[in-house]
């Protein structure tokens, strides 16, 4: 069956074929869609907008993660807000003794992922390095004692119906600085 997957929200898209529907359901926040596509593979849908897929899903994670986590001297601790897909967290278990803290607002985000990612995130969201919040990001930071040494936004695009709208605002970004430790990166 042919299907349309959105780009952003106003509607830019491709047309893929789905082969499978993996998992569908409303959650509280979104619109949530695993399928397997002819050209894709296995992709994550929120909302209608493709925010991953299996064909490309490790070059994108992977200059995400390395990049900072290459400006960065000795990294114990970091922090993903959104990412409840596990890939970025799969990429950052790469560097022995980093702790991680995974904050996503959609715990059918994390158990989906679970369930039908794992062969994309290696089970990151079961490893004992990755602490996993389902809450607001923002509610998690101001709770939070912070020393991060690497922080990643790794969120929707944040249009003004999506669930991260809010975290990429100036107050937001001055709460991530305040986490950071001495050299740490936003």
């Amino acid at each position: 069956m042919l299907v349309k997957y959105n780009l952003d929200d106003k509607g830019t898209g491709h047309v893929f074929e789905r082969r499978n529907i993996v998992a569908s359901c409303q959650s509280e926040y979104q619109k949530i869609e695993i399928s397997d596509l002819d050209i894709l593979g296995r992709v994550l849908v929120l909302d209608d907008i493709i925010q991953l897929s299996d064909l490309d899903c490790d070059r994108y994670h992977e200059s995400f993660a390395h990049i900072p986590m290459s400006n960065v001297s000795n990294p114990s601790r970091a922090l993903i807000l959104g990412g409840g897909d596990g890939i970025l967290a799969k990429e950052l278990l790469k560097y022995d003794n980093l702790e991680i803290d995974l904050v996503d607002i959609d715990p059918e985000v994390v158990r989906l992922s679970k369930l039908h990612l794992s062969d994309l995130n290696d089970n990151s969201l079961i490893n004992p390095r990755v602490r996993v919040h389902c809450m607001d990001a923002l509610k998690f930071c101001a709770l939070s004692k912070g020393d991060y040494d690497v922080i990643y936004a790794d969120i929707t695009d944040p249009h003004p119906d999506s669930p991260s709208s809010s975290l990429l605002g100036l107050e937001a970004i001055d709460t991530y600085k305040n986490l950071l430790a001495p050299g740490g990166i936003f």
